[in-house]
């Protein structure tokens, strides 16, 4: 587990990090089952900082990012991992196998009750619900 996937399971309501602290020895098995590494690069938001996502795709040029300006990410209560095979991002790599990989993460999270927001196009988004 890298420094900032502590840090970010440390920044969660304590509900999301115990789930994360006990499951994600599993996460880290499954990605390393399909030669790549995972990490959680969003866990905790601000108003601020969701706003600002908010505006990308609307008065910001870019791919809508957001479709809520209150994010479960706000109270602690989502994080957002990340696909990593030989140092590129799968996701823009490899988004068929990204999205095989998180369905697979996310049959397991479900067991300890998280939601996977892929089927809606949250690929990466998990959350308590």
């Amino acid at each position: 587990m890298t420094r900032t996937t502590q840090n970010h399971i440390l920044a969660l309501s304590p509900e999301l990090r115990d789930i994360l602290q006990k499951t994600w020895p599993s996460i880290e098995q499954i990605a390393t089952s399909h030669r790549c590494s995972v990490k959680i690069i969003c866990s905790t938001r601000t108003q601020q900082e969701q706003d600002a996502l908010w505006e990308i795709g609307r008065s910001l040029p870019g791919r809508r990012v957001t479709w809520t300006r209150h994010s479960k990410h706000q109270d602690g209560h989502a994080v957002d991992l990340a696909l990593f095979q030989d140092g590129f991002y799968l996701d823009d790599q490899n988004p068929v196998k990204a999205y095989g990989i998180y369905e697979e993460i996310a049959e397991h999270l479900k067991k300890h009750g998280l939601k996977w927001l892929g089927p809606i196009g949250d690929d990466a988004h998990f959350e308590l619900p």
